[in-house]
């Protein structure tokens, strides 16, 4: 009986983390592990149907900034990476700074930026929005790069134009980097919302932040999955928009 790729894997998935829920399970009723340390996953839909109102309020609030903080992020790095493509000497110059944000945990900038923007939204917004650019224009920037020297010549001697040298050789050559950009920056919008909801409130951080301070294990366990899912959907939305929007240059992304 011949069975369609994807549902071979979904089948594969649901018996690998089905097996890991049931060993959960038998680990923590035999005690094994304490459950004030490792919560089995009954006590996880427990304390969820308990608290739902409250986790679905965090949940939706920590998913919409994540989403707009990697859409805006990565519309504008994707629009930085092209203009400063042919400026090669402003690209150099600001490389420390590129490193510089890039290495610098977020968790560290994120009280200057409540001390600049005050808690709220801005501050969420902008930790996630420094997480996000720098995968996408360093992506970007890689990509638009690849043309080889032969391209560059046919389209010089052609006299092509900036836009149709970007459509029609830069783009293409630049889609694989780009998508491994997104995929980047989609989860780690996740990270940049969550530690700018650490310091400024609300969302599933300022859940997981309430709760270490109760020592709730079981709660912190719920965000983490919640944020988890978070960041598939960004993900598969992604690969989604994607395929759609550059379906002509691959078959299969």
């Amino acid at each position: 009986m011949h069975v369609q790729p994807k549902v071979k894997n979904f089948i594969t998935y649901i018996g690998v983390y089905g097996g890991f829920f049931l060993w959960v399970e038998w680990m923590t009723r035999t005690n094994r592990v304490s459950p004030t340390l490792l919560p089995s996953p009954t006590q996880l839909f427990e304390i969820f149907i308990q608290q739902f109102p409250a986790f679905q309020q965090a949940f939706f609030q920590t998913f919409w900034m994540s989403a707009a903080a990697f859409v805006l992020s990565s519309a504008l790095a994707f629009s930085f990476a092209v203009g400063l493509n042919q400026l090669k000497t402003v690209q150099k110059q600001i490389a420390p700074l590129v490193v510089f944000l890039q290495t610098v945990p977020i968790i560290a900038i994120a009280p200057l930026l409540v001390i600049y923007l005050g808690f709220g939204i801005p501050t969420i917004l902008s930790a996630a929005f420094i997480v996000c650019f720098f995968p996408v224009y360093s992506a970007t920037r890689i990509g638009l790069d690849l043309a080889s020297d032969s391209q560059n010549e046919l389209f010089a001697i052609m006299k092509a134009s900036f836009w149709q040298r970007l459509k029609h050789l830069q783009i293409p050559t630049c889609i694989p980097h780009l998508l491994a950009g997104l995929r980047s920056s989609a989860g780690l919008s996740v990270v940049g919302v969550v530690a700018g909801e650490f310091v400024a409130g609300g969302g599933l951080g300022a859940l997981i932040d309430s709760a270490r301070l109760q020592q709730r294990v079981d709660i912190v366990f719920c965000c983490l999955i919640l944020l988890s899912l978070i960041g598939l959907a960004l993900v598969y939305f992604t690969d989604l928009v994607f395929t759609l929007l550059f379906k002509k240059y691959f078959v299969r992304l």
